[in-house]
């Protein structure tokens, strides 16, 4: 340091620690906004996902208590009952007809509402379809065999009908059995819904960030419907990981790392998740680095300038008071210097000329 020149060492205890300190605070301004927004990009993730399926239940709920009503009411019950009894059935059939177009009007995802008994179609909304799919109807049985008093629902499979209104597609099934007086089952109350359609109702309008991909699976790990067209590679491994235990979840693929979240609906078994690329958690990411960037690089240059000044206002007089002492150092003690500081140079100049007034 004793064999610095001043110039050097205001560069070195100034300058030089303003940039350190300008990169630095640029690196922690931009870390902290990064953790800051995707932090409350993941809380949007993940409100989509309850958002969606807090849907789906109120959804669930309105098919269910449709099919308890309409079965503990003996609606259902003294239709199949009255079977082939001409008046009476046809007092039972209008009722249950009325019943049918207010779930229908309510919900478009409903594609058909029919009762079974057997294997013989006792009353459907889709009065052009009479056949019955018998495998499909067999696993209705089955299942409402095992607990009479409960209303499924079934994965994306088959419809009842041998050729269902989506073109032969599958559907999604809600399913109730009817039981006589007595508690055998009599029958079977099914509701059918429209994957596609359904997904419209549950899914549009819900996503917040831009490639936000959300979608909602069966028990069988079968998409039943997404918010886009196609399906993600990355929708199989959100399912492994969810079946872990594990709600909230960062996964990668293909050297792409994938933040999502999964909701266990507990009425359907269904799944709903929520997927993003961790970039795309903070799209503006690149954005924001730059405006830092230059915004640091700004500022450590208004700095080096502010320095630079500070320099040649105290270099500035003090060359000319050492030009002044070499002149009276030669011997002329007529010289004075020009000041019109106020500071410690100033002090030091008012002392110079008076030694040299007092020495002439």
């Amino acid at each position: 340091m004793k064999n610095m020149s001043f110039r050097q060492k205001l560069f070195l205890i100034g300058v030089i620690p303003v940039m350190i300190l300008g990169v630095l605070i640029g690196y922690l301004s931009f870390n902290q906004a990064e953790n800051i927004v995707t932090k409350a990009h993941k809380e949007v993730v993940a409100d989509t996902v309850y958002r969606i399926d807090g849907n789906l239940n109120s959804k669930v709920r309105y098919i269910d208590e449709s099919i308890r009503t309409a079965i503990e009411n003996r609606t259902v019950g003294r239709l199949i009952e009255n079977y082939g009894k001409g008046e009476e059935f046809a007092g039972s059939l209008s009722e249950m007809k009325d019943y049918c177009d207010g779930m229908t009007r309510a919900f478009s995802a409903i594609t058909s509402v029919s009762v079974i008994s057997g294997y013989k179609l006792i009353f459907s909304t889709n009065a052009d379809k009479n056949e019955l799919n018998r495998s499909a109807v067999d696993g209705l049985y089955k299942r409402v065999s095992e607990r009479p008093e409960k209303i499924f629902w079934s994965n994306l499979g088959p419809s009842i009908f041998e050729s269902s209104l989506n073109g032969g597609g599958e559907v999604l099934t809600a399913f109730g059995s009817v039981c006589d007086e007595s508690g055998n089952v009599i029958g079977i109350m099914v509701v059918e819904l429209l994957p596609s359609a359904l997904g419209k109702s549950l899914l549009s309008n819900q996503k917040i960030l831009s490639f936000q991909y959300t979608y909602i699976v069966d028990n069988n790990n079968r998409v039943i419907c997404a918010d886009q067209n196609g399906y993600p590679s990355y929708y199989e491994l959100a399912v492994e990981q969810f079946d872990k235990g594990t709600r909230r979840f960062m996964m990668k693929l293909n050297g792409i790392s994938y933040y999502a979240c999964g909701q266990y609906n507990g009425f359907t078994g269904w799944k709903t998740f929520s997927v993003i690329s961790e970039k795309n958690l903070f799209a503006d990411s690149d954005d924001l680095r730059n405006y830092i960037t230059w915004l640091v690089i700004g500022t450590v240059i208004l700095m080096i300038i502010a320095i630079l000044i500070m320099y040649h206002s105290i270099t500035r007089p003090l060359n000319d008071l050492s030009k002044a002492m070499k002149t009276a150092q030669d011997r002329n003690f007529e010289i004075q210097l020009r000041n019109d500081r106020k500071d410690e140079i100033g002090q030091l100049t008012e002392s110079f000329n008076y030694m040299v007034n007092k020495i002439n």
